[in-house]
């Protein structure tokens, strides 16, 4: 993002949210935080009618972002997820069940010394947080190193998904209570999937969707509602759906910006068919809330 245009950008968030961008050291990850934030705003404003200076977001203890705007009848738990990561900056949002979103990128995207270390001394690293059965099945995939990174890419992302729904986030510990079973975990890949452009423009972004399931504490989730998204240029997505009771919120603040706390998937919206990712430049996000660039 040009310097000029960034700046644009950046005006339009409140002082302190601008103060949050600014805090990243990185261009990238500032234009990442910055990406983000503005995808809140506009689906605070898509979603509830609320005019841009009129967005209210706060957070949980555990850093999940929400709105306290008020809700309408046709969205009374009204929520939304964030996650940057390699090419990409996602939002996944919800009426009515938690939703949680995670995008891992493959290592060769990411700065640093994780593209540069073996796999099998990266994988070892996250050992600690991930259930045997989940190391098994990596082990399983010693062969294919691509396909081992991209189901490890599946779990992480679920498991970052699942603990940001919930809102306790990092607070949720350790990470290998939550074991994910795989659908067709040797096919995990994404081998099929063609690589993005330097900038999609296209509406919808190819992707493949899987479904996975939870096994916590050793109990399976039936309740809890797990999608897989490949996208393009070897980039996994997970989107996490949960019941609105089981939200970790110990300020109470997000709870009580819930109007339907019975609520779980399966209901009526959820149990649908999981929606794929539009791909849309700010530009874009911003001419649909009705806000000028600046």
């Amino acid at each position: 993002m040009a310097g000029g245009l960034f700046q644009r950008h950046l005006a339009l968030l409140p002082t302190p949210e601008r103060q949050q961008v600014l805090e990243f050291l990185q261009p990238a990850d500032q234009c990442r935080a910055l990406a983000s934030r503005i995808m809140q705003r506009c689906a605070v404003t898509a979603a509830l009618g609320v005019a841009w200076p009129e967005v209210a977001l706060a957070r949980t203890k555990g850093r999940k972002p929400f709105t306290t705007n008020a809700k309408p009848p046709h969205a009374p738990n009204f929520n939304f997820n964030v996650s940057h990561e390699g090419r990409y900056v996602v939002l996944a949002a919800e009426p009515l069940a938690l939703v949680g979103v995670d995008v891992a990128a493959p290592r060769s995207a990411r700065p640093g010394p994780a593209a540069a270390r073996p796999l099998d001394q990266h994988l070892r690293i996250f050992r600690p947080q991930l259930a045997d059965s989940e190391w098994a099945l990596l082990e399983g995939l010693a062969g294919s190193a691509q396909r081992q990174e991209a189901a490890f890419q599946s779990l992480w992302s679920l498991k970052e998904a699942f603990i940001k729904a919930r809102g306790d986030g990092l607070g949720f510990s350790p990470l290998s209570r939550a074991a994910f079973e795989l659908p067709q975990p040797g096919d995990c890949s994404g081998d099929s999937v063609t690589q993005p452009s330097a900038a999609p423009t296209v509406p919808d972004a190819p992707s493949t969707v899987r479904s996975a399931t939870l096994v916590l504490d050793g109990v399976r989730q039936l309740r809890w509602r797990f999608e897989l998204h490949m996208l393009p240029g070897h980039h996994c997505a997970a989107v996490a759906l949960g019941p609105a009771a089981e939200a970790v919120d110990e300020w109470g603040v997000f709870k009580a910006t819930l109007g339907f706390p019975g609520y779980a998937p399966g209901h009526t919206a959820s149990s649908g068919a999981c929606p794929t990712f539009q791909a849309l430049s700010l530009r874009q996000l911003l001419m649909q809330a009705g806000v000028a660039e600046g």
